[in-house]
């Protein structure tokens, strides 16, 4: 552990690679208070967007009275948490038809989130999959839904069947011209593997809505636009929903791409109880060429109360510009070692632009013979994940940094890594029960020593200064604690501690 007295909050604009040479590219709860997110602001490509998926939980009747839609001004709380996450893009689920005017309002703008807001559903009242959009920033292309298949009724009669669509709208951002697709689902919420009277599991009925809704989104999008998906699966990271569009080459999680993560292991579904440790069933994926900046589970309370029985999950992008490789003076096509894929560049210095190339992009430029694009590939001492970047110019934020699986290396010719003192996807977090900083990248956390702190040019952090780690005098038990002002703590296995960087725990009187 180190400790350190005064910490820089400005990160050094350029990253130093500690060794290595570039390689030739062959040719091709108490829950947490309220805390308003920070705003998305630009990136090197133009608009950075906030994006929420959140489930506000149906208008219907409720154990806590203060959890109606109505006589619990549970509407009121909901409009403002996503007020206050900063999102201009929002995926709603379980929306009613009577919430989805109650919060978006009429066409004049007279709804809670307040004027300028418009939005996008199925007609089905049930499962309207309301999509919304800031009419500030954005504007409505085309929209519309498509029907999922409905799971039938439960064999012992216990449930009823629900509804399920998937809505979807093309936008245009106002600020850049880019056009793009919001997609939006809520898929069946019964057990995996209890039994429909059709003798199908709730599970197979799952699998097959989430190949429906892969199947709208490339029946939809014939334009190849950058797409987001959001959505409650009703189905965690380590499930067949999960897996199918993870591994379906339209959309990925963006939590694995994001380069900034808050609250990332914290369960989306709170059931109306304090925060905890545990897996998503709200998720969003983005295509690839999106870059994603911040991921965040946004757990915070409205008057000392939830608005919902899930909370919203926040993601930042950025879109690719699209025109960018065939406009703007000359483009200089590469290609890279590790797939077909080429890239266009244009510009110079800070002004450089780099973005995969379509056939139909390289055709018109009239098919320049690619040139090796300049790369290296990087890894911690520390990780086992491997990248390569691309150095376009001297200029780090036009450096683009892709991660590598077996498949990407071996093609490579199994290069051996530089070690970097800094990869882009880090994160860097501090807690409130102690000095140390614990660095992220994939599914590994290390504790660091100030040495590779400096290598990584003392790079900002997330200080999460009202969580953190205890145990009790009389026990060995740690707990993550997310509010250490009421010390109500999730006990941790070896193997949770172990993902967070073997932090120190401070000792208490007593953890809640």
């Amino acid at each position: 552990m180190f400790r350190h007295f005064a910490l820089p909050t400005v990160a050094l604009m350029l990253v130093s690679l500690l060794t290595g040479t570039a390689a030739s590219a062959p040719a091709h709860a108490a829950p947490a208070p309220a805390r308003v997110a920070a705003s998305a602001t630009t990136g090197a490509s133009g608009q950075i967007t906030r994006v929420a998926t959140f489930n506000i939980r149906c208008q219907c009747s409720e154990t806590n009275p203060q959890n109606v839609w109505d006589t619990g001004n549970r509407r009121s709380r909901a409009a403002a948490q996503i007020k206050q996450s900063g999102a201009q893009i929002v995926g709603l689920q379980e929306t009613y038809a009577r919430q989805v005017t109650d919060l978006f309002g009429t066409a004049g703008g007279t709804g809670l989130l307040g004027a300028g807001w418009a939005h996008a559903t199925a007609a089905v009242p049930e499962a309207m999959n309301a999509i919304g959009w800031n009419t500030a920033g954005y504007s409505r292309v085309a929209s519309g839904y498509r029907q999922l298949t409905t799971g039938p009724a439960a064999l012992d009669g216990s449930s009823r069947a629900y509804e399920r669509t998937v809505t979807w709208v093309k936008l245009r951002s106002l600020a850049t011209g880019h056009t793009f697709y919001v997609f939006n689902t809520h898929l069946e919420h019964r057990g995996t593997t209890a039994v429909s009277v059709t003798g199908q599991t709730y599970g197979q009925i799952r699998t097959l809505q989430t190949q429906e809704s892969l199947a709208a989104i490339t029946a939809i999008n014939t334009e190849k636009l950058p797409v987001i998906l959001t959505g409650d699966f009703n189905a965690d990271q380590r499930q067949a929903p999960f897996s199918l569009i993870q591994n379906s080459g339209i959309v990925r999680d963006s939590l694995a791409l994001a380069s900034q993560k808050i609250d990332a292991n914290l369960a989306t579904f709170n059931g109306w109880q304090t925060a905890k440790l545990g897996n998503r069933v709200d998720f969003t994926f983005v295509s690839p060429g999106i870059t994603v900046h911040r991921y965040e589970v946004y757990d915070t309370y409205i008057s000392g109360l939830f608005a919902s029985d899930h909370f919203p999950v926040l993601v930042d992008v950025e879109l690719p510009a699209p025109s960018a490789p065939l406009g703007g003076g000359t483009t200089r096509v590469y290609s890279v070692p590790i797939s077909s894929t080429l890239y266009g560049v244009t510009g110079s210095g800070s002004e450089t632009r780099a973005a995969p190339l379509s056939f139909s992009q390289w055709a018109a430029l009239g098919y320049p013979r690619p040139l090796p694009a300049p790369a290296t590939f990087v890894k911690y001492p520390w990780c086992d994940n491997l990248f390569m970047v691309n150095f376009w110019n001297a200029d780090p934020k036009t450096w683009t940094w892709t991660p590598l699986g077996l498949p990407e290396w071996s093609r490579a010719g199994y290069p051996r890594p530089a070690i970097a003192g800094w990869i882009e996807g880090t994160t860097l977090v501090k807690y409130g029960t102690g000095d140390q900083l614990f660095a992220t990248l994939g599914s590994t956390t290390k504790a660091l020593t100030l040495p590779e702190w400096q290598a990584m040019g003392f790079k900002p952090f997330v200080n999460r200064s009202s969580s953190g780690f205890v145990k009790a005098a009389t026990s060995s038990t740690i707990y993550y604690v997310p509010n250490l002002a009421t010390m109500k703590g999730t006990p941790l296995s070896f193997a949770q501690w172990a993902a967070y960087g073997f932090p120190p725990p401070r000792t208490v009187a007593r953890v809640n």
